[in-house]
């Protein structure tokens, strides 16, 4: 239902709460690092997104000198990083215009910005 919205890559999430898909159409980071879903290192935590990210670079560099890593160079890896530091409160952070739903498989909750 929702091909048209990117021809780079499709993949989905399903567990037994929820089933969440993405289309992606690459602009920042066009490696497979930047595939959506994207999960955390214990495949717990889900986040698809799509917008942008004003200040991502910046976000990444205060989460390098914090001891982060990153595989990517997606605005999406920043959000992952960020919930995983600072909870739902992380999007405080972010300046842009973006859409995101993350999954959190061990709260059984999900997070969006509204």
């Amino acid at each position: 239902r929702i091909i048209h919205r990117g021809p780079d890559d499709a993949d989905y999430y399903v567990d037994e709460d929820i089933s969440l898909g993405f289309r992606r159409l690459s602009i920042i980071d066009l490696s497979e690092n930047a595939c959506q879903p994207l999960y955390n290192e214990d495949k717990t935590v889900a986040v698809i997104f799509n917008g942008e990210i004003y200040n991502y670079l910046e976000l990444k560099d205060e989460l390098k000198a914090a001891g982060e890593s990153f595989d990517g160079n997606s605005e999406v890896e920043v959000i992952l990083r960020l919930y995983a530091i600072h909870g739902p409160k992380f999007i405080e952070k972010l300046r842009g215009m973006y859409a995101f739903l993350i999954y959190d498989n061990k709260e059984n909750k999900t997070y969006r910005n509204t």
